[in-house]
């Protein structure tokens, strides 16, 4: 049976959001951007209050689908919808749901903290636009592990320069890994391997038109 999240969890919800808003808003406004430091405990910092939100998103549309269909495990041996890395999981969880969510949203969390490092951003101002962008899909979505895979893979992939060929080969083997972590993202790899293809005029207007196709 759905359940609704009460007046605490809303209110849980909402300040946390709020107070990480604030103040990573106010540490980006008070440090200009060149000055900003492109690694350390920053990320860190991030990737440890990312986690305890997502475990706790109470608000969130798939939190009570989810606990559901972790319930449906325990019942029935199976989710009939989950994929089998999730079952996995929850398998080892010791039928406590939000350790659970903590196995997955903690790999989700370092994986796309990575992605970051890679691309050497600076953690404060990241922080505030993953609040702003991402967030609420990344916290209540399973995909998230999904997306940082290919994002990490892409990255080693269009941003390396030593050993260029084994990072070539290491990223093409992330972004497949993302495969067993949900049923799209052998759409979303087909686009993005279709769109490093140096293509002409004609490559283009064939990939508009069979793009419904592959997304579909």
């Amino acid at each position: 049976m759905m359940q609704y999240p009460n007046a605490f969890q809303i209110l849980f919800c909402s300040l946390y959001w709020t107070c990480m808003y604030f103040a990573y808003s106010y540490r980006v406004s008070r440090i200009p951007l060149s000055r900003q430091p492109k690694g350390g405990i920053g990320y860190w910092v991030f990737l440890m209050l990312i986690i305890i939100y997502s475990v706790f998103d109470f608000t969130g549309g798939d939190f009570s689908n989810y606990k559901i269909l972790y319930n449906n495990y325990w019942l029935y041996g199976t989710t009939s919808h989950l994929e089998p890395i999730y079952e996995y999981f929850i398998a080892l969880s010791s039928k406590n749901y939000f350790l659970w969510r903590l196995f997955v949203w903690t790999i989700a969390s370092v994986i796309w903290v990575n992605v970051l490092r890679t691309l050497k951003q600076d953690a404060d101002f990241s922080a505030l636009i993953f609040l702003l962008i991402a967030f609420f899909h990344f916290v209540g979505a399973r995909q998230s592990i999904g997306f940082g895979l290919l994002f990490w893979g892409l990255c080693k992939i269009i941003n390396t320069r030593k050993n260029r060929v084994w990072e070539i080969i290491l990223g093409v083997a992330i972004m497949l890994t993302s495969l067993s972590f949900h049923k799209t993202m052998i759409a979303y790899l087909t686009i993005i391997l279709i769109a490093l293809i140096p293509f002409r005029k004609w490559g283009i207007v064939v990939t508009l038109i069979l793009f419904p196709v592959i997304y579909k």
